[in-house]
């Protein structure tokens, strides 16, 4: 089930999570988001925090969560989302990025990276063939994030 919801962010994840826990038989949750939190400018405690709760949540319910390493910023885009600040929606980014990886590290929980495979070759900025703007996915990169998604699933015996 996907319970994603254009302009979600950190917080209403956990909200959605909570309503989503009455459905029997759930084994896994795939936590993927952070890009409406830097765009709020919100502070990373606030999406940090909210990671934790959905993670918690898991736990307590004996259900295994994945973590998902969100999309790049695509800065070579041909229409802009963004009416400003598209580099520090960029850093922010980078710095939620580093604290993923490291917190599912520390807590041994799965991460897969949709980072890497929409970006341009040798670069951390997102590849325009991906990108209908400067963060949401066309028809192709879809395409690519599900393949990416159904890889990282597989290795991890989902």
């Amino acid at each position: 089930m996907n319970l994603a919801a254009n302009g979600s962010g950190t917080a209403e994840m956990l909200e959605q999570l909570l309503t989503a826990l009455e459905y029997p038989d759930l084994s896994h949750v795939h936590i993927l988001g952070g890009a409406n939190d830097a765009w709020m400018d919100y502070d990373h405690e606030y999406s940090r925090y909210h990671i934790e709760q959905m993670i918690q949540v898991c736990a307590a319910r004996d259900i295994k969560p994945v973590l998902g390493l969100p999309t790049p910023v695509c800065t070579g885009a041909d229409h802009s989302f963004f009416a400003f600040r598209p580099q520090s929606i960029a850093i922010w980014m980078d710095r939620h990025r580093a604290w993923l990886k490291e917190y599912a590290q520390a807590q041994a929980i799965p991460l897969i990276d949709y980072f890497t495979p929409l970006c341009l070759a040798g670069t951390e900025t997102g590849d325009p063939r991906y990108f209908t703007d400067e963060v949401h996915l066309n028809r192709e990169g879809n395409r690519q994030m599900a393949l990416v998604a159904l890889e990282g699933l597989r290795q991890i015996g989902v």
